[in-house]
């Protein structure tokens, strides 16, 4: 009787520290997500008070809806100094 009630009260202290883990890294992976849309050319999306990443639409209608990302190349950045210079 007693291992039962130990091993039930160990199941409970993992789902609560699971759930406490999760509410804590729940604005960290939004931010990352957000992160993500912007680098993939979503750039009009925000955080909403629900806790999650949605778009918006023109607010305005003098607005435009362009994604205005550019990537540059690393190739220049990464070769040695002594490589480059060649």
């Amino acid at each position: 009787m007693k291992q039962t009630s130990d091993r039930q009260a160990l199941c409970e202290e993992i789902v609560r520290d699971y759930e406490r883990r999760r509410r804590e890294r729940r604005a960290l992976e939004l931010q990352w997500r957000l992160n993500m849309d912007f680098y993939n050319g979503k750039q009009y999306a925000e955080i909403t008070p629900l806790g999650d990443v949605e778009e918006y639409g023109k607010q305005f209608c003098w607005q435009e809806r362009e994604a205005c990302v550019r990537r540059a190349t690393t190739s220049g950045t990464c070769r040695p100094r002594s490589l480059r210079l060649a």
